[in-house]
């Protein structure tokens, strides 16, 4: 190969490599994702008497990283196709069957996801019922508002210090899960009353 055909491959190779860096940091910055995180005050905490895994201090109790039987059959009621992909429940060390915090967490076709968590303090103050809507949205060329993520968390309180928080998180403007959603927050088989 001649030194000039060489300069030629060589100038060629880096304006193609150029080239690729900046399709790739173009189409990197194409579509940003945004994380908007909506904090509401639910009042009155019950850190206090409770530990991290949902525990009275009082009590000594056991964590499971499966999700309870009872609130797993509760999100497959809601939303038959999902997916249960993890969960976990808390429940007094010599009394499994008083639970005192459960999760379970599922997918959704088209990368839906949807968590329920139950928790009950005994004693603890009463929970407001609360439903929080929020859109990740973003304008298009042409001026339209595009939705890339929808979030829906919905609260609904039990007995005094209980209550259930369902949490979705879908993609798009579509609504079709938060009927479901909803419906699994107000289903009272998804609560835990510990007695």
């Amino acid at each position: 190969m001649t030194p000039t055909r060489r300069r030629v491959v060589l100038v060629a190779a880096t304006v193609i490599a150029s080239a690729a860096v900046v399709v790739g940091a173009t189409a990197g910055n194409a579509s940003p994702v945004h994380h908007t995180k909506t904090v509401v005050d639910p009042g009155p905490s019950a850190a206090a008497t409770i530990d991290a895994a949902g525990c009275p201090i009082s009590v000594r109790c056991t964590t499971s990283a499966t999700p309870s039987t009872q609130l797993r059959a509760a999100l497959l009621r809601a939303f038959p196709a999902a997916r249960v992909v993890a969960g976990a429940h808390t429940v007094q060390r010599d009394r499994p069957d008083v639970v005192y915090q459960a999760t379970v967490v599922g997918t959704l076709e088209g990368g839906a996801v949807v968590s329920a968590t139950a928790q009950c303090a005994p004693g603890g103050a009463a929970v407001v019922e609360q439903t929080v809507r929020s859109a990740n949205t973003s304008l298009d060329l042409a001026g339209n508002t595009v939705v890339h993520a929808r979030l829906l968390s919905e609260i609904v309180p039990g007995a005094a210090g209980c209550s259930v928080h369902v949490f979705l998180d879908s993609r798009g403007v579509g609504t079709s899960w938060d009927t479901a959603a909803i419906a699994l927050a107000h289903d009272p088989a998804a609560q835990v009353a510990p007695r």
